[in-house]
């Protein structure tokens, strides 16, 4: 098996050519480390985390809204969940002779309402909290067979492992993203996801019906390859600003967008050879923009077009 070659500069401050006639690289003696390259790349590297499995479920149960009676002019609401806690019979198991799956239970499941509420122009009152158990003790008020069961069980393909609780093995992690502070992260192994839909809401016996979607996942962070166009086009605001000066040309100009091109590493382009050390080959980014172009211009020192 032919092997492909890779570029190398081997002398400083010339250039090298590398592969083959057809499929070949040329390309600069540089030190990127010294002098960044400039312009967009035709394709970047991401790590990004993937979905390998996943499975969901609808769940429903009527909750009971603290204060929604102080509000007699509230005609809709929107609903978000901000929490969701697993409790007593939530468990993560490796199945025997399927190394490669997990059974998860789900059981007692916490979840912590945001509820705005507004009249009929629309008009913000206020937001209310509100809590209810999903997937209850057979014995809860709001258990049901059908919508709101007290068990669900299913396999989940996570082949590459399950995250633990501060590193205890003995702790598996079953993650929510939610929309708080101490929950919005995504982390690799089991993740939970959930949306509400508010389906009535009732002033007179303040309750509301809210039905579930929880989602579970399997994700695992992985790296790819994507084809790059360019840098996206930021819209750009202008504050109004009363005097004629300098201050005012900037804030009227262009928004600043540096314009160092990342590293392909690799085939075609080979910019790995470019972190060898070698004479003083220039390039775009290292020419100094002078101060007085930058506030005309609001382009950033060294953010040429390359």
């Amino acid at each position: 098996m032919s092997k492909t070659k890779r570029c190398r500069c081997a002398l400083r401050g010339t250039r090298q050519t590398c592969g083959s006639a057809a499929g070949g690289c040329t390309t600069p003696c540089i030190d990127v480390c010294a002098n960044p390259i400039c312009a967009d790349p035709t394709s970047l590297s991401l790590m990004a985390p993937v979905i390998y499995d996943q499975l969901g479920l609808n769940l429903c149960s009527p909750v009971t809204l603290e204060g929604l009676a102080d509000f007699p002019t509230a005609t809709s609401a929107s609903i978000q969940i901000i929490d969701v806690v697993f409790g007593e019979g939530t468990e993560i198991s490796p199945l025997n002779g399927r190394p490669n799956c997990y059974e998860v239970s789900l059981a007692n499941l916490t979840v912590t309402f945001a509820i705005r509420l507004f009249d009929c122009c629309g008009r913000y009152l206020t937001t209310l909290t509100a809590t209810a158990i999903y997937l209850p003790p057979d014995t809860a008020d709001n258990y049901d067979e059908e919508t709101n069961p007290d068990l669900v069980q299913f396999d989940l393909f996570a082949p590459y492992g399950i995250s633990y609780a501060g590193g205890d093995v003995t702790t598996p992690l079953l993650n929510y993203i939610g929309f708080s502070s101490t929950n919005n992260d995504l982390v690799q192994g089991l993740n939970v996801l959930a949306y509400a839909k508010l389906l009535s809401l009732d002033l007179a016996d303040a309750t509301a019906t809210i039905g579930l979607t929880i989602y579970v996942a399997s994700v695992y962070y992985a790296q790819y390859q994507f084809g790059s166009i360019s840098k996206p086009d930021i819209p750009k605001i202008s504050p109004i600003a009363e005097d004629d000066s300098l201050c005012q040309d900037f804030v009227e100009g262009d928004l600043l967008n540096l314009a160092i091109k990342p590293l392909e590493l690799g085939i075609p382009h080979c910019d790995e050879c470019l972190k060898r050390e070698c004479g003083s080959h220039g390039s775009c980014c290292s020419q100094v923009v002078p101060i007085a172009d930058d506030s005309a211009t609001g382009q950033a020192p060294g953010g040429d077009e390359g």
